[in-house]
């Protein structure tokens, strides 16, 4: 008898210590059917029973703690009888055994829930579910009941018409100062600006996918791209982005080929690197381009603009390369008065140029725009 007054003394002075605390932390909703009169419908039901179980998870803990103690309190103090050291040890096995089927049985069901309405939240409490359908439309709503009852869908409390999120789209980067050189080895007489033609997301992403021959890339740097210096491995690994996006599909109509799109009569030679007979092996490929784009950075005053101008168009300083403006990036420009900016530009830095120098212009724009994101400078 005296136990049993003992116990219900422990217990009652247990609720009134860890009720309030349970109840502040959100672990016991202050309202248990979260939902009043025309607002009730199967979400709510769902969150009344989330409410129920949550409850009965905490009292069968508050109740194992209990228990736990009865049972220590016999062992203490029945020393001398074996039927109460005896009880002591079933009560200690019992409510392990059932804590352990009550906390089993909980988190085989949070763990399929979670499977079937991928919160993506991985194990823990059942502070959100997720209900297919639950306000028509076909899209999945988040459900949760706010500590003073309200029940909101996606954070929105039920009954209010949640704002529509308008569509993100990718922005492009507006021009930036590019810091080049022009023939003479000297800076520009006006800064030169160009805008990349792909948005920052887009870049990262074809930079990300020749990233995976990083391996590859870096042992060619240590090779033949010396001059480059600690900017080899992200200046090449840009180049492959610009030239494949990181996707060896041959050669193209131009004689561009593999990764590196790299042309024959700029393949490494066998007695460089004996493994280099054909111009799509990707050791091949990538070593051959890196050590053109070392070539051309140390050609053009060790600079990376104009080292990928001149691995986009050609290394060429000939004028007359292509009535169209291609090849001929790498030109002094045209004098002011006949179309072009000067013999302080190259071909591929004056605006005014025709042709297809303005692919150089987009090729430098997007290559650069991914080094500054890449913290790497052009």
């Amino acid at each position: 008898m005296k136990y049993s007054l003992f116990l219900g003394v422990i217990l009652f002075v247990i609720i009134l210590l860890v009720a309030p605390t349970a109840f502040a932390a959100g672990v016991i909703p202050n309202s248990l059917v979260p939902c009043d009169g025309p607002n009730c419908d199967a979400c709510a039901l769902t969150s009344l029973g989330q409410n129920v179980i949550n409850i009965f998870v905490y009292l069968a803990g508050a109740f194992a703690t209990i228990m736990f103690a009865y049972a220590g309190i016999l062992y203490v103090t029945s020393a001398s009888n074996p039927g109460q050291i005896e009880k002591a040890h079933k009560i200690f096995w019992n409510v392990l055994i059932g804590m352990v089927f009550v906390l089993g049985s909980w988190l085989i069901i949070d763990t399929v829930m979670k499977a079937l309405y991928n919160t993506g939240s991985g194990f823990g409490p059942w502070n959100e579910i997720l209900i297919k359908n639950c306000k028509g439309g076909g899209a999945s709503i988040s459900q949760t009941a706010l500590q003073d009852g309200t029940v909101t869908d996606g954070g929105i409390p039920r009954g209010q018409t949640p704002t529509p999120e308008a569509p993100t789209t990718p922005t492009i980067a507006g021009p930036f100062e590019i810091n080049t050189f022009g023939p003479d080895g000297k800076p520009l007489p006006d800064p030169l600006g160009f805008a990349p033609t792909k948005s920052d997301q887009v870049l990262q992403q074809t930079y990300n996918q020749a990233a995976k021959y990083n391996d590859q890339i870096t042992t060619a740097c240590n090779t033949y791209g010396q001059a480059l210096g600690d900017r080899c491995v992200t200046a090449a690994t840009e180049a492959m982005a610009r030239e494949s996006s990181g996707i060896n599909t041959g050669c193209n109509e131009k004689g561009s080929c593999g990764l590196m799109g790299v042309k024959s009569e700029n393949k490494i030679s066998q007695s460089e690197l004996p493994d280099c007979t054909d111009i799509l092996n990707t050791t091949c490929n990538i070593s051959s381009g890196i050590k053109y784009l070392n070539t051309q950075y140390t050609k053009f005053g060790n600079n990376l603009p104009n080292a990928f101008a001149a691995y986009n168009s050609g290394g060429t300083t000939k004028p007359g390369q292509g009535t169209d403006g291609s090849n001929t990036a790498m030109v002094t420009s045209k004098e002011v008065g006949k179309g072009g900016c000067g013999s302080s530009y190259y071909a591929w830095q004056c605006s005014k140029e025709p042709g297809g120098l303005i692919e150089t212009q987009n090729y430098v724009a997007n290559a650069c725009r991914t080094l500054i994101l890449k913290g790497v400078s052009c």
